[in-house]
């Protein structure tokens, strides 16, 4: 089928892992931990998460303004790239 082959192959295996860790759940099930956990870490600690995404956005953003997911409104904004280029690409 020529394209589609690899993704035959890959699609088996992803079916076999999920079917073996269905039973293994199934079996041997995982206990919820997020009640042992307090709530102002937990909030705590997803704002600090959040801070640090965002300032990693705003470095890429002046450190490589042409990579990540802003390159491409970048590239269009600064005419770096021309429409006709990106249409022909």
């Amino acid at each position: 089928m020529g394209s589609l082959e690899p993704l035959g192959g890959t699609l088996s295996a992803y079916a076999c892992y999920n079917a073996a860790r269905n039973v293994c759940s199934f079996f041997f099930p995982l206990r919820d931990n997020l009640t042992s956990l307090p709530v102002h870490r937990v909030v705590g600690s997803s704002a600090v998460y959040a801070l640090f995404q965002w300032l990693g956005g705003m470095g890429m953003n002046v450190a490589a303004p042409q990579s990540g997911a802003s390159g491409l409104p970048h590239a269009f904004g600064s005419e770096t790239v021309s429409r006709e280029r990106m249409a022909a690409a």
